[in-house]
């Protein structure tokens, strides 16, 4: 009965956990997105950083990236390595 009554007066006084957007977590996302719409229209698309943080990334009209490289998040301390080919993202 007590933990039913901490439940229920924790759900009502702690706010809800907001998510988290920064580049980190939104731009996984948005690779993807750009992949598939290059791969769809099968045209060229490119990959748009919202806050500037990841530089752009051009996909072919299979989806391939046009450019290898690794970016750093230091914030997380994750690397992100893009490689050339298919395009597929490591996170290390």
């Amino acid at each position: 009965m007590v933990i039913l009554c901490l439940s229920v007066l924790a759900l009502f006084t702690l706010p809800p956990p907001l998510p988290d957007t920064d580049s980190f977590h939104t731009f996984p996302d948005a690779y993807l997105r750009a992949q598939s719409e290059a791969i769809r229209k099968a045209d060229y698309a490119v990959c748009y950083s919202e806050d500037g943080s990841v530089p752009d990334i051009t996909f072919n009209e299979k989806g391939n990236v046009n450019k290898a490289m690794t970016l750093h998040f230091e914030k997380h301390r994750t690397s992100v390595i893009i490689e050339l080919g298919g395009g597929r993202l490591v996170f290390r």
